[in-house]
């Protein structure tokens, strides 16, 4: 329980690893991109050079993967209606995503503003954004963002956050996953490794995240093993 738990701090604001400003995780912040961030003095992005449509991710032609190219415009929802929620379930706890009504501003950008709250009483806060190219994560004590989920993806692409300490690569643009009863097919899946070892075990500690058309992200496994999975919206939460 206690490894699950610690995965769901990470799952927090979705696709996202360690930012030294970020203190969900203790040490270990939350992230997302291809050296993808904005710095606080300069506010250059970088951006994923695998996110256009005529190029391959860096390990796409060794791997032999397909460079078929698939539009995620509608694979990340940010919510405008703050009286819905998203309501997932971690088989021993559950908890609701909703959207704030008002915005939040950072680094020159406006930001939605995203509460999870936990059956156990926990919460916390995520911010996205998004423009042409890609969704957007932004961390106020870091006063970076990372890029969340290109919206243009494909096999073999990768990326890294903003401190270098997860990498993100596509693994399937069309996975189908069946948890409680529910299934969700046509799923863009991304594979989320720390690049930074344990110390305890010595290994590279990974998860996935499955992102589904018109819901967003719908769930977060680890090992094979279920962290937490979209059910249905709530209006009363």
């Amino acid at each position: 329980m206690k490894k699950v738990l610690f995965l769901l701090l990470i799952f927090a604001i979705g696709c996202a690893g360690d930012n030294a400003g970020t203190k969900a995780t203790g040490e270990a912040s939350r992230s997302k991109d291809s050296k993808a961030s904005v710095q606080a003095d300069s506010k250059e992005t970088t951006k994923p050079k695998e996110t256009s449509a005529g190029e391959k991710a860096d390990d796409s032609a060794e791997n032999g993967k397909s460079n078929a190219v698939k539009n995620a415009e509608e694979y990340f929802v940010i919510s405008d209606d703050p009286t819905v929620a998203k309501y997932f379930d971690m088989g021993r706890g559950s908890f609701v995503d909703y959207y704030l009504p008002e915005k939040r501003k950072g680094q020159g950008n406006e930001y939605s503003v995203r509460v999870r709250k936990y059956s156990w009483g926990a919460a916390d806060t995520s911010y996205y954004r998004e423009d042409a190219n890609y969704f957007y994560s932004y961390y106020p004590e870091a006063k970076m963002e990372s890029v969340l989920l290109p919206k243009q993806v494909h096999l073999g692409q990768k990326w890294f956050e903003t401190m270098g300490s997860w990498s993100y690569e596509v693994v399937a643009l069309d996975k189908t996953l069946n948890y409680f009863d529910r299934e969700y097919k046509d799923l863009i899946e991304v594979l989320c490794t720390r690049l930074i070892e344990n110390e305890a075990t010595k290994k590279k500690m990974s998860y996935t995240m499955f992102y589904a058309k018109d819901h967003g992200l719908v769930a977060s496994l680890s090992e094979g093993r279920m962290i937490s999975y979209f059910i249905e919206l709530k209006k009363d939460f």
